[in-house]
Order: C-alpha cells, then sequence, then structure tokens
C-alpha cells in the first residue's frame, strides 16, 4: 500500500535526494545524481520498485523530526519492548570541483535501541534503472554489493546478511 507523501522526510547531499518513510523505508533514490535513474523507487511501483528498510519486528508506532539546523533525519519507533531510533543522512564532500565528480555518494543509517529491547528487520531490495534493469546481489565480508545497469550500490552491515535472489535480509 502507498504511503501519503506527508508520511517521508527527505535526506539529501546537494546531489540527490532519498525518501525516508515514518516506517523506516528509503523509498526514493536515484544515484548519483537526482535526475539519475531510480535505485529505490517503491514510491512509484511498491511492488516492485525496490527500498531498503529498517523497523522493529514487533508492533510500533513512529514520529520523525530533523535534527536542528541539519538536514538528517532521525525517527524514532515505539515498541511494547522499548524505542528504536534510526539516524539517516547523505554526507556532503566539502572538496573541491574536480573531486567532486569522482566522490562515492553515501547514504548513512544509524540504528540505535535508547531503551528497553528493540527486535528489528533490514531489508534491501534496490531496484536499478527504475526496475527496468536485471539486479544481482553478491554477498561479501561486510555486506552486500548490488549491481545493475553498469551500476553497483554496496550495503555494509554490524549484521550477517541472508541473500536470496536479489534481497537481502537481517534481523537482530
Amino acid at each position: 500500500m502507498y504511503k501519503k507523501i506527508s508520511d517521508y522526510g527527505i535526506i539529501g547531499n546537494l546531489h540527490s535526494i532519498a525518501l525516508v518513510g515514518l516506517d523506516g523505508s528509503i523509498d526514493w533514490l536515484c544515484l548519483p545524481h537526482i535526475d539519475s535513474p531510480s535505485v529505490f523507487g517503491a514510491l512509484l511501483d511498491d511492488g516492485k520498485g525496490g527500498y531498503c528498510s529498517v523497523s522493529p519486528v514487533d508492533e510500533w508506532d513512529s514520529t520523525s523530526e530533523y535534527r536542528p539546523g541539519t538536514n538528517i533525519l532521525m525517527t524514532m519507533f515505539r515498541t511494547r519492548t522499548g524505542i528504536m531510533r534510526i539516524t539517516d543522512f547523505m554526507p556532503v564532500c566539502s572538496c573541491g570541483i574536480e573531486v567532486l565528480e569522482k566522490q562515492n555518494h553515501e547514504l548513512y543509517r544509524f540504528v540505535e535501541v535508547l531503551k528497553g529491547r528493540v527486535n528489528a528487520r533490514l531489508v534491501f531490495e534496490p531496484r536499478f534503472n527504475y526496475a527496468r534493469a536485471e539486479t544481482v546481489l553478491e554477498g561479501h565480508d561486510l555486506g552486500v554489493i548490488a549491481k545493475g545497469n553498469g551500476e553497483s550500490l554496496v550495503l555494509s552491515s554490524g549484521h550477517k546478511l541472508n541473500i536470496s535472489e536479489n534481497r537481502a535480509e537481517a534481523e537482530w
């Protein structure tokens, strides 16, 4: 089911943006630039568009807000057993123009349990070129590499990822 646009926060790095839902799902991201084809496009097609989600396993409610004076989005999840926060941002390169074009475009997601215990689930399902290109996932020591449409996207995680076809998941 599609979310209301008001259920999203936006983060960016002056080159591209990502839409982050109150449910912890990144449903829109084009890389390396805002006019590049999408990597996560569930905003347009929630069945096959692709996304990256982190959320509690158990029933929850959530709110989000920006760290004051920044484009750093913090989403708080409250469950019966605890409180979890996801902090999302895309760093801005302060380098010169000659380096800027070669920069890696990154999105960071920090997950913290602030109170009690919260079991969480990560789902990583990228879909290159508006889900028109084949996406292949390859595991590596620190996570997974997604390849498609001549591009690659790396997910690094401190948790063991289970890879099946073109989806990676973890629970902790």
